[in-house]
């Protein structure tokens, strides 16, 4: 006999019998103990226990009066809902806040904590009854009684409490998290294994109130603060209710509740705070406010398309900013021009404004870096504004011919870059290649860098050859080898002339019978030649002209004259001695360098029988190759004797060109010669402007040359005077106009305060004659480059539309230059009367011809 009177496999128990014995010794010691209501000498045993077990048991298994498993079950339910309805509820009911709430957790456990008991003391209902029919378990039932009887009467009264503490916490108040969090616990408890009942009670309203506060919280901030107090503002509440989910929000809430914060104080004001006055973007960016800038970034980097608005209103603050630059730039351009063509060109070749658009560009791009963290969206707004304004036209010149002016200032000798560092120089080179980039020109800038670097090069006006490969290889990284492959054969065309001397000196020891002593500087480059047949052959860059006399001593004077006598400086190089002057030559390829125009300068004898000699050298070496001296790119050393002191003895050393040179050399047999006359004993063009431009040069020395450039007669190696009963300038050359009857003569008064002179150059920089060949030559290349990319596209698709043809070569050229649509037609049209395409009969398409 078991305590209570069952049996294991005895007499079978009455449903009413049972149910008592199960509530006297279970269900009311557990409610007893749960509320606390127990004393500490009163415990229910083990005994009595194993009993309430024994009876369910029995009464689930007997078979007569039948098994009350259904019976038990239903009325386990309606205890549990007794139990709620007349204790539960009337505690509840008798508190308010968060009384209420502590309250409701601690019933909430108490009532967990009974249903894992009645599980256990009906175990045996979970395990067949349960399981057999598929219906809801007893934790199921019992989570059910309490959310239809407990929950749904006091849920309104808790979402207000856990509402009012989380706007008291807001307000500053201390609260109590823990409990917080325990309510919003017992809500997702209460959706069992669903969230519908979290979402509709507690998260949905929590949203709502959330935007209502922050809705009036932010319209006050906007009204009151400044852009940087409404930044600070807005993210110390986001790092508060970012902490305030984590410490009792689910995760998914956590989430949602930022971004409703964000869209209420950054979204909705955010264009006004972005657009307001004085303390808006615009002024941030001008006083260059890297923290706010980087809070800016972090705040809206949070939100999803909030970062387009401000990225705009940079790339209009940056336009504006360029714009200004180029109509400062157009404006000095234009007040030059009033004075003369030749200002206005300075003007413009002047660094100044490059270095601005670098150091813009300098501060945008590390503004981007280090406040917006380099984001796609600000580089894409930083590339658009520099790509309108740094297109711009400013005076005559494009800003990529102006480009390729500064990379000249930063490389060639006395330019800004031989007062730099090496690091210094390609610190600006490798900016400018950045600020390149956004050039739509880029073959400009490539044509215009050519002739720059051939000056360079064939006048040793480079500073340094490292600076140079670095160029190359930045603009090689940026384009593509196409795009540097001259550039770079032009280097190796100067490596190259120094084997072809050098080849040229032992051919010419081998060819005498007696080595000559071989010491002097090459004078430089006399020349260059281009020209070969089938056009593939190396150019040739005649070294050093001179001019007669034996090294070291001065040539004959003019018969029956006191005029000064021109001979060659002594130097020392590697240079090839013979007829008395050192010669030596450099060898281009004509693919490689810009294209220079035919010369012809009748030379004097000894320089003649130098240029020959080479000639015979070279077709050793080949004979499918043609020479072609450039005369114009020559250099000369020259000594002349000066009257000084009451006598003739002072002496200096010219440097110059092999016109000047040649010119110069006439006066050893004349006391003065018209400029008619000149041209007519060098076979020269008295309109070209070579010619003028050797006549005028010499009538003056540079400042770079001479100290001081002073318009006086004794620092003029030549006097110029108009024919007589005419009006003009006279000696020191101060009208850069140049008639056939104009008189020169040598200037006895000429004298120096050193020993060595450089004569004004020729073609130091680039000439407006040269800058429209180049022109003329990036538009023939462009009409090339368009054809061989419709072929190529057409190539490749065999037949396409033509509005899909004009997009894709679009495509394919833009990298290097912007081509026009009448352009791109114009090409199709050549090529179809080239019959390389054809024209579908529906005209809107075209087909390849293999």
């Amino acid at each position: 006999m078991m305590p209570g009177g069952a049996v294991m496999g005895g007499p079978s128990v009455p449903l009413d019998e049972g149910w008592s014995l199960i509530m006297e010794n279970g269900f009311k010691p557990l409610v007893a103990t749960l509320d606390g209501a127990t004393t500490s000498g009163v415990q229910t045993s083990a005994e009595t226990w194993i009993s309430v077990h024994t009876t369910v048991y029995q009464m689930c298994i007997q078979k007569s009066p039948g098994p009350y498993s259904r019976q038990l079950y239903e009325r386990v339910g309606e205890a549990l809902d007794k139990y709620l309805e007349t204790v539960t509820l009337p505690a509840l009911r008798e508190l308010y806040a968060e009384f209420m709430l502590t309250e409701l957790v601690r019933r909430w456990e108490n009532h967990k904590n009974m249903v894992k008991w009645i599980q256990r003391i009906f175990k045996y209902l979970d395990r067949f009854y349960v399981r057999r029919l598929e219906i809801a378990n007893l934790e199921t039932v019992g989570y059910t009684v309490f959310l239809n009887r407990v929950f749904q009467t006091v849920k309104n009264d808790v979402r207000s409490a856990v509402l009012d503490i989380v706007q008291r916490e807001r307000d500053g108040d201390v609260v109590d998290q823990s409990l917080v969090k325990k309510v919003v616990d017992l809500f997702v408890e209460m959706g069992l294994s669903n969230t519908e009942v979290y979402s509709d009670e507690l998260e949905r309203p929590l949203l709502e109130a959330t935007a209502a506060f922050y809705q009036r919280q932010s319209a006050q901030w906007v009204e009151d603060d400044s852009f940087p107090a409404f930044m600070l503002k807005a993210e110390a509440c986001l790092a508060a209710e970012q902490a305030r989910a984590a410490a009792y929000l689910v995760p998914r809430t956590k989430e949602r509740l930022l971004r409703t914060v964000e869209h209420e104080v950054l979204v909705v004001h955010q264009q006004r705070m972005l657009d307001k006055d004085t303390s808006g973007l615009v002024t941030l960016l001008v006083n260059d406010a890297r923290e706010d800038l980087s809070r800016l970034f972090r705040l809206y980097a949070r939100v999803v398309d909030a970062l387009q608005p401000i990225a705009t209103t940079l790339k209009r603050h940056v336009h504006a900013e360029g714009m200004e630059l180029v109509r400062e730039q157009k404006a000095r351009v234009e007040a030059a021009s009033k004075t003369s063509s030749a200002a206005a060109s300075a003007a413009a070749d002047k660094p100044d404004f490059i270095q601005a658009l670098l150091a813009l560009h300098d501060r945008y791009t590390d503004l981007v870096s280090s406040c917006f963290g380099e984001h796609p969206t600000f580089t894409r707004a930083l590339k658009e504004a520099f790509e309108v304004f740094v297109n711009q036209q400013v005076g005559k010149s494009s800003t990529a011919e102006l480009f390729a002016g500064y990379c000249d200032e930063l490389l060639r000798v006395k330019g800004a870059g031989a007062r730099m560092s090496e690091e210094d120089v390609e610190e600006q080179l490798d900016k400018l290649v950045q600020l390149f980039a956004y050039l739509s020109d880029k073959d400009v800038f490539q044509e215009f860098s050519r002739k720059q670097l051939a000056k360079r090069l064939l006048m040793d006006r480079s500073h340094s050859d490292d600076a140079e490969s670095f160029l190359i290889t930045k603009l090689k990284e940026r384009c593509g080898a196409h795009f540097t492959s001259k550039l770079e054969g032009m280097i190796t065309d100067m490596t190259l002339s120094k084997d072809v001397q050098e080849a040229f000196q032992v051919w010419f020891a081998n060819k005498t019978s007696n080595m000559e002593d071989v010491s002097g500087p090459a004078a430089g480059a006399a020349g260059t030649a281009e020209g070969s047949a089938g056009g593939t052959a190396p150019a040739v860059a005649a070294g050093a002209t001179a001019a007669g006399g034996t090294p070291g001593t001065p040539a004959p004077a003019a018969a029956g004259t006191d005029a000064p006598a021109m001979a060659v400086a002594p130097v020392s190089s590697s240079g090839v001695r013979t007829n008395g002057l050192d010669f030596s030559v450099r060898v281009l390829t004509t693919g490689h360098w810009p294209t220079y125009a035919q010369d012809k300068i009748t030379l004097p004898p000894e320089l003649y029988q130098s240029e020959q000699l080479f000639r015979e050298y070279y077709n050793t070496r080949t004979a499918q190759r043609v020479l072609r001296f450039v005369h114009a790119l020559g250099k000369v050393w020259l000594t002349t004797t000066y009257y000084a002191n009451g006598r003739w003895g002072g002496k200096v050393e010219l440097a110059c060109s092999t016109h000047q040179a040649c010119v110069m050399m006439l006066f050893n047999d004349a006391e003065s010669l018209t400029y008619g006359k000149i041209c007519e004993m060098l076979g020269l063009d008295p309109s070209a402007d070579v010619s003028k431009g050797t006549m005028l040069s010499l009538s003056t020395i540079s400042a770079a040359s001479g100290g001081k450039a002073r318009a006086q007669q004794s620092q003029s190696v030549l006097l110029r005077a108009p024919p007589a009963g005419s009006s003009g300038a006279s000696g020191g050359g101060s009208s850069t106009h140049v008639g056939v009857n104009d008189v020169f003569s040598v200037n006895v008064k000429f004298s120096s305060q050193r020993s060595k002179l450089k004569l004004k150059p020729l073609h130091a920089k680039i000439t407006d004659a040269e800058k429209e060949a180049a022109q003329s030559t990036v538009h023939e290349d462009r009409r090339h480059a368009v054809e061989a990319a419709i072929v190529r596209v057409m190539k490749q698709h065999k037949r396409m539309p033509h509005n899909q043809l004009v997009v894709q070569v679009s495509e394919l050229l833009m990298p290097v230059f912007k081509p026009d649509p009448p352009l791109i037609r114009s090409r199709i049209d050549e090529l179809i009367t080239r019959e390389y395409i054809k024209r579908d009969p529906d005209v809107h398409f075209y087909e390849y011809l293999a």
